[in-house]
């Protein structure tokens, strides 16, 4: 029992004497988790904005794609619009051509 008598005393004592100690160490432990959160934080936001700008950038390869396609169909709409001016063209003057020929024959009678 003469092992024990103090105990309590020495325990508590100890105990009072490292709770600066422990509180110290917990400031210190807690502002490194605040630091690393912080960090972590700052990374999420970097990897949010990127895929914001890899959203904006599919977007605009699908909006890109969109507009060739439709520039493929319109050029080849204008390649078709003046193959049929050619022919009404060549066909027109050909009209004029037999317009004077039949004058001529009108105007000779």
């Amino acid at each position: 029992m003469f092992l024990l008598e103090g105990f309590d005393k020495k325990l508590i004592d100890l105990l009072e004497n490292h709770r600066v100690d422990f509180i110290e160490a917990y400031k210190l432990h807690m502002a490194k988790i605040k630091k690393e959160l912080m960090i972590l934080q700052g990374r999420q936001q970097e990897i949010d904005s990127t895929a914001i700008t890899d959203n904006k950038v599919v977007g605009m390869e699908k909006t890109l794609a969109w507009f060739k396609y439709e520039y493929n169909v319109l050029n080849e709409i204008k390649k078709k619009n003046e193959t049929n001016m050619t022919l009404i063209k060549t066909e027109v003057q050909d009209l004029k051509q037999e317009a004077v020929k039949i004058r001529n024959e009108v105007n000779a009678e």
